[in-house]
């Protein structure tokens, strides 16, 4: 599947909406977006020390943090108006993501029911594929 341009667009939007607002949001500030296409997006980041824990790792929270941001855009490409509000959110961690490696990561809108979205994502190194963590994103959406 190729990616939808108008999406591309769309997305890059509200990503820039968000960093703009100067509030926590301002860490995906070196987030690039790669792909979108409806119930799907795909962004790379390199991981720099702003990113890191003490041991020179992407940190968990940030890690958390781009499987909420980017699976909640995933969901978005079906409507940007709405990105619903978190119920639940887990993450399995493989493998150490490493400063001054790029990761790619993944996510992706699985079902859409009445009232909950069920979201994937997957954080792989870039140059290897090799995956380093797994996180699933429920969300409420009425």
């Amino acid at each position: 599947m190729s990616t939808n341009k108008c999406l591309m667009s769309a997305i890059e939007g509200a990503i820039k909406l968000r960093i703009s607002k100067g509030i926590f949001d301002i860490n995906f500030t070196k987030v690039n977006l790669l792909a979108a296409r409806e119930g799907y997006v795909q962004a790379s980041l390199k991981v720099e020390s702003e990113h890191c824990n003490v041991r020179g790792h992407l940190h968990g929270g940030m890690a958390a943090s781009l499987v909420d941001m980017l699976s909640t855009m995933a969901l978005m490409t079906y409507d940007t108006s709405k990105p619903g509000v978190s119920v639940d959110i887990s993450l399995s961690f493989l493998a150490a993501a490493k400063q001054g490696s790029e990761v790619i990561i993944s996510a992706e809108s699985l079902k859409q029911g009445k009232n909950l979205a069920f979201l994937t994502a997957n954080i792989t190194d870039a140059t290897t594929g090799k995956l380093l963590i797994t996180g699933k994103h429920t969300k409420y959406i009425a």
